[in-house]
């Protein structure tokens, strides 16, 4: 069973498809691991394989899945 956060808007949690947050580049350090963020300056989706505290950020598409 995964933990993730609750990310309601009041009626309906995102889904977890879509980006967590925007930021300028890869940020220093992941709000969870699996975390998906817009990289506004490269303008594409990354999503953090590593730990919270040191993450590694790799491109995510909509589909994309770990074997």
């Amino acid at each position: 069973m995964a933990i993730v956060p609750n990310l309601s808007t009041g009626q309906v949690d995102r889904p977890y498809t879509t980006p967590n947050r925007a930021n300028a580049g890869p940020p220093g350090v992941s709000q969870y691991a699996g975390e998906i963020v817009y990289d506004s300056t490269a303008k594409i989706c990354i999503v953090n394989i590593g730990s919270p505290t040191v993450p590694m950020w790799a491109p995510w598409n909509y589909g994309w899945m770990s074997s």
